[in-house]
């Protein structure tokens, strides 16, 4: 049986309840979680909720977890490009990114 939510609001997980009119601005109407890109054989993570990014092994732990600290996901970005480069990059560039990563799939 499925239960009404009142307006402005919306059930996700196990009954909890987030409201639609006060979101989260930095989270907007983005996913909460979204791939970065990967590197050194590791996914990146960002979760917006928190203002993470985790670092995924390929056996699916976690290696490590950033904490952005007023940072932009993009000024990150730049600094693991600038670090270690982009074996693939899911996130950043504007329409032109999404335009290249899309010529690259």
């Amino acid at each position: 049986m499925s239960k009404s939510q009142p307006a402005g609001q919306e059930r996700t997980g196990h009954d909890a309840t987030v409201s639609t009119t006060n979101r989260d601005p930095d989270v907007g109407h983005r996913p909460p979680y979204f791939r970065l890109g990967r590197t050194n054989g590791r996914d990146y993570l960002a979760d917006l909720r928190t203002r993470t990014v985790h670092v995924i092994n390929p056996d699916g732990t976690r290696h490590h977890r950033y904490h952005l600290n007023g940072k932009s996901l993009d000024e990150f970005m730049e600094a693991v490009a600038s670090a270690h480069g982009w074996e693939r990059r899911s996130y950043g560039g504007g329409i032109k990114g999404l335009i290249e990563r899309g010529m690259d799939a």
